[in-house]
């Protein structure tokens, strides 16, 4: 069965954060296409691999597990999806080359928007992407909001969780990323976009 955009099942998750996601799954549990989209997670990782593991051994999963499968598979077509053109921003992938250059192996920075809250920018270190900067709220794993990843060349791939208010705030940051990078890690703010800027 070929995927569809037409979402056929909506589900729930629940974080240990307190924190619960509702979203549409473009697959039924039964569906052919839906288990060898989570087998193939299961080669990398170790969540959706226990869950393969409990159906085969059980023959189904729990509710919570079945929930949790389809949001592994939801979370990886996110994270699959083409680029969405919210900006360019070449000048944050140059700035951190240069820290990395620095010495600095992975680094980070953290933004603070009044509409956002904390947007964490940080380096990947491996993984399909390696180099590029995911965009995150900062919360560890499994519990965060993934906004999108900015690739080598400046462009992002954005998640459906990106939101106006954040990408709007990844603009003020790219609009002076030099200045951000002298002010050697100390935190700034600008008052005019309601933005604070610091390093992790």
């Amino acid at each position: 069965m070929t995927m569809t955009a037409t979402p056929k099942t909506t589900w729930t998750v629940s974080f240990r954060t307190g924190r619960s996601v509702t979203f549409d799954s473009a697959y039924y549990s039964n569906d052919k296409e839906f288990w060898v989209k989570l087998e193939g997670l299961a080669e990398t990782n170790d969540f959706a691999k226990s869950l393969v593991d409990a159906e085969a051994k059980y023959g189904r999963l729990s509710p919570k597990q079945e929930a949790w499968a389809h949001y592994l598979v939801y979370q990886a077509a996110s994270e699959s999806e083409p680029p969405v053109a919210v900006g360019t921003f070449s000048g944050l992938i140059e700035m951190l080359d240069r820290v990395f250059e620095s010495g600095v192996k992975y680094p980070k920075v953290r933004l603070m928007g009044d509409a956002t809250g904390t947007v964490v920018l940080a380096r990947t270190k491996g993984g399909a992407n390696p180099g590029s900067v995911n965009v995150t709220d900062g919360r560890p794993f499994g519990s965060n909001v993934w906004y999108g990843r900015v690739e080598l060349d400046g462009s992002m791939v954005a998640s459906r969780d990106l939101t106006p208010e954040v990408k709007a705030l990844l603009s003020a940051f790219q609009a002076d990323p030099a200045g951000v990078e002298a002010r050697d890690g100390e935190p700034s703010d600008d008052a005019d976009a309601g933005v604070g800027l610091s390093w992790l």
